[in-house]
């Protein structure tokens, strides 16, 4: 029988809110891809959830400590929050698709190569030893080995140095709407690294949580620019 300290407690608690907030902005992006027929919208509406895999987990630990009094396997763990990092390769197909069009084939096959190594390198550990993926010396959170480490490391570089270079892009522009869009997808990136840093860190789910929710509604407004947020952020011209 595992039993959770009060921050575990609430650790499991804002993990849930996490996931549930990442797939309700995904989902709402994916439905408006169907109203739009914008596939800029679609590959952000399914990277979105994917990167809420690390917090799905924690999700699923939680409920079935809660509902069996047990954890559930570090296989099982992993495989659930670390096995498909898939929402970096549609952030990528996104990117490549807003500012690299000519050259988005090149950097998917790339990164494809990439991936697929990783890949393979991760199940090579999930079903050999997964201590060598991460230690648990809590119930919710590992301590991850220096394979995933890395490889989380990897993607909030990717992620960083593509919101700049979206921000720079935007900002050559004069349209003040193009220019909002760009801060706002810069700003919610950085909210979002700085929360993954702060967990990492801390094995504190609350912390994070306050960077999250921003972080998404942001970069949803980056792509969607709802009436309520021009009319916060933009002065409205006569």
């Amino acid at each position: 029988m595992v039993e959770l300290t009060q921050i575990e407690f609430l650790n499991g608690i804002f993990a849930i809110f996490i996931v549930i907030t990442f797939y309700f902005i995904g989902l709402n992006l994916i439905s408006k891809y169907f109203r739009l027929k914008e596939k800029k919208i679609l590959y952000l509406g399914i990277a979105i959830p994917f990167m809420g895999n690390m917090w799905l987990a924690i999700s699923i630990t939680y409920l079935s400590i809660l509902l069996t009094g047990n954890t559930i396997t570090p296989m099982v763990y992993f495989l659930i929050g670390y096995g498909f990092p898939l929402g970096i390769v549609f952030w990528l197909i996104l990117i490549t698709e807003l500012m690299y069009k000519d050259k988005q084939k090149v950097i998917i096959s790339i990164y494809a190569i990439y991936w697929v190594i990783m890949e393979i390198i991760f199940f090579i550990f999930l079903f050999s030893d997964t201590s060598l993926l991460g230690v648990f010396s809590r119930p919710l959170t590992p301590v991850l080995g220096p394979f995933l480490a890395i490889r989380s490391l990897i993607i909030l570089v990717i992620l960083f140095f593509s919101g700049i270079l979206f921000y720079r892009e935007s900002h050559k522009s004069d349209n003040p709407e193009i220019k909002l869009k760009g801060t706002l997808f810069i700003i919610g990136l950085i909210l979002f690294i700085t929360g993954a840093i702060l967990f990492v860190i801390t094995g504190i789910a609350f912390l994070p949580l306050i960077f999250f929710i921003p972080s998404v509604f942001l970069v949803y407004g980056a792509f969607i620019l709802p009436e309520w947020m021009k009319k916060i952020f933009l002065k409205e011209t006569k």
